[in-house]
């Protein structure tokens, strides 16, 4: 199976606080990978080293086998990442049709805007289509959590990072999005590193997950595996 992104060692500080602490995490080609963990684990952290927003003073991070340790956030994106990040951080005064587009900013060409709308976003978001002149902040909480969604998908991602998609949201929302991040998976092939601490969601639609404690991985292994973790039973189960 072919790496999409690998984490080797990786140690990261803020001020004098080691905030990771060697971590090393696998993501392959294809694959739903979830990182567990609870508030001030360090899953952040994780997400910031990947996009190149926090300084690693130790180990390696390589994107379809290149060491992208010392590019800009600009160029890691440009390699084909997306985040939808924690909190639905949309532009609550753009329309929802410009909030997509902002997903697409590299992308000059109007159809090929055009076509990750129809192609990307609107099999998995009707009600976008159908509120496009919208103001995104005039949507209900779990439109915005969709509109999150759909504007990285514009990124035409090769991995999609999902940052707690689950927060804020009520059970039977959980439960659709679980379900859509599953078919954006299964259906484009769309790689995807879902950071969560919703185990029970995450687990569901995971081929292989790890759980970060302290900024250490502790434990690691398929759904089922990580189930039978005591650590893990004790924290979520």
């Amino acid at each position: 199976m072919a790496e999409m992104l690998r984490m080797e060692h990786v140690t990261t500080v803020y001020g004098i606080n080691k905030m990771l602490i060697d971590v090393s995490i696998k993501v392959d080609k294809g694959k739903c990978v979830s990182l567990l963990g609870s508030n001030g684990a360090g899953k952040s952290t994780l997400i910031k080293a990947i996009l190149g927003l926090v300084k690693v003073v130790e180990g390696k991070i390589y994107f379809e086998g290149k060491d992208i340790i010392h590019y800009s956030t600009h160029r890691v994106i440009s390699l084909g990442i997306s985040i939808a990040p924690e909190g639905k951080r949309i532009f609550p005064k753009l329309t929802v049709l410009e909030n997509l587009r902002m997903g697409a900013y590299l992308v000059k060409e109007k159809k090929e805007i055009e076509r990750r709308l129809e192609e990307l976003v609107f099999p998995y978001f009707p009600r976008l289509k159908e509120r496009l002149n919208q103001i995104a902040g005039t949507l209900s909480g779990g439109e915005q959590s969709m509109l999150n969604i759909g504007r990285a998908l514009m990124g035409n991602p090769k991995l999609m990072i999902f940052d707690e998609p689950s927060f804020g949201l009520a059970p039977i929302l959980i439960q659709e999005t679980a379900e859509i991040i599953k078919k954006i998976n299964r259906e484009k092939g769309i790689t995807v590193l879902l950071v969560e601490q919703n185990a029970n969601m995450a687990l569901e639609i995971t081929h292989y997950g790890y759980f970060l404690q302290k900024g250490q991985i502790i434990a690691e292994g398929t759904p089922e595996e990580l189930k039978k973790e005591e650590i893990i039973r004790k924290a979520y189960f």
